[in-house]
């Protein structure tokens, strides 16, 4: 049976079936806009959808080609449909990840984008972004430095 979830644009989505048609960039962003990362336990709200700008704007300070950035951009618009789910939390969940990969296939198709073919360039600055990120809002914490 469907598991289906109404979207910002108004239509509903299947989550373990997605159609590519039903991807669209204003749900993901509006989504992507309220959801906090590291799940809200950072000092100020800090939204997906600003980590996943930054990143952009780093690798096109790098003159990635549009069709890299594009990727950059969207690779956590699977989290505007399963939602945010900290790391190790989800390594523990295979359904999760399931339905998550099925998504991030449709975004791919609905955007031709390549996720698998940039994921190497993606992991960069995502990772980056992490640790950057990490200093910025708890500058005294000793892990931090440790993040790779």
């Amino acid at each position: 049976f469907p598991v289906t979830i109404k979207v910002a644009a108004g239509h509903y989505v299947d989550l373990l079936n997605p159609n590519p048609a039903t991807i669209d960039i204003r749900s993901i962003a509006a989504s992507l806009s309220k959801i906090c990362r590291f799940g809200g336990h950072c000092p100020q709200f800090y939204s997906v959808a600003e980590h996943c700008v930054l990143a952009t704007e780093m690798a096109k300070a790098d003159y990635y080609p549009d069709y890299v950035l594009s990727a950059i951009l969207l690779h956590d618009a699977a989290e505007a449909y399963v939602g945010d789910m900290v790391k190790p939390l989800k390594v523990t969940l295979p359904q999760y990840v399931t339905a998550e990969r099925r998504i991030e296939k449709a975004i791919e198709q609905a955007f031709d984008v390549s996720f698998s073919m940039f994921g190497s360039t993606i992991k960069i600055y995502d990772r980056f972004m992490l640790k950057a990120e990490k200093v910025a809002m708890w500058p005294d914490d000793k892990e931090v430095k440790a993040v790779s």
